[in-house]
């Protein structure tokens, strides 16, 4: 009888110490969240990677932008993942670091953020932003392209603007298997507004105040991707732009990671 509680004295005592670390390491999140955290070389590690955990309870549709960023100048990583536990999209590794999508379905979400190397301990800002769903479902195709292509085109007023988009846009349709990777490169003469549907409800969009931007994407199912381009202005422009969409190679886990010392 001793023996028994012995046991299960103890194996309270691991719970309790678990469940206290799985906190320090996670926690939730909301639209226009601005927080500073923080995380140490020996803490909260994902794969080896000290890593934090938030979760953010998504609706299908919702667009977010998560932005990550040190005053030490570390490479940061941030990865979102679906209800499922499936990458949705990932950052570059950068500082500040950068992710936005479309969300494709309601549930709680999770934003794992680390840095670039291990061994990094030191404090970072999170920012959470997201709005309401306005995906441009109007847009007429421009044209079918394929991976490897280059595009070089024009956007002007006689380009369709797409449904609550502020500006003119221009939509270019790709077809792809599950499971494609592949960079889209964008280079306008204007501040850039890329976003990439499909071929479910899935989506990734980028936009910054000049160019160029690039965004990568995995196709989660086999269809027609659909690429639109514009501007991220208050009122419509045109313009000369570039436009280029390589294949990449996604290492045999499905994720990209790189280190730097």
């Amino acid at each position: 009888m001793s023996r028994t509680w012995k046991f299960a004295l103890v194996a309270a005592i691991v719970v309790t110490c678990s469940l206290s670390a799985e906190a320090q390491c996670s926690r939730t999140v909301t639209c226009s969240t601005v927080i500073t955290d923080s995380l140490s070389d020996s803490s909260c590690l994902v794969n080896g990677f000290p890593t934090k955990t938030y979760l953010f309870p998504g609706n299908a549709g919702q667009k977010l932008t998560v932005t990550v960023a040190n005053s030490s100048g570390a490479s940061m990583f941030i990865e979102l993942q679906d209800p499922a536990g499936n990458t949705v999209t990932t950052s570059f590794l950068d500082e500040p670091a950068s992710l936005s999508a479309t969300l494709p379905s309601t549930g709680q979400y999770k934003i794992l953020v680390n840095f670039g190397n291990p061994h990094t301990s030191a404090s970072y800002s999170f920012t959470l932003q997201c709005t309401a769903s306005s995906n441009p479902t109007t847009c007429t195709y421009t044209s079918t392209i394929k991976m490897g292509d280059t595009v070089d085109g024009q956007l002007t007023s006689s380009d369709t603007a797409c449904g609550t988009s502020r500006s003119y846009m221009k939509a270019y349709r790709l077809q792809v298997l599950a499971g494609d990777a592949f960079e889209v490169t964008y280079s306008p003469s204007f501040a850039p507004y890329i976003e990439i549907d499909g071929p479910d409800s899935s989506g990734a969009f980028r936009s910054a105040a000049n160019g160029p931007v690039t965004i990568g994407y995995v196709a989660p199912a086999a269809g027609n991707v659909t690429i639109f381009v514009g501007s991220n202005t208050t009122s419509p422009v045109t313009g000369s732009f570039q436009l280029r969409v390589n294949s990449i190679q996604l290492p045999p886990c499905g994720r990209v990671r790189a280190i730097r010392h």
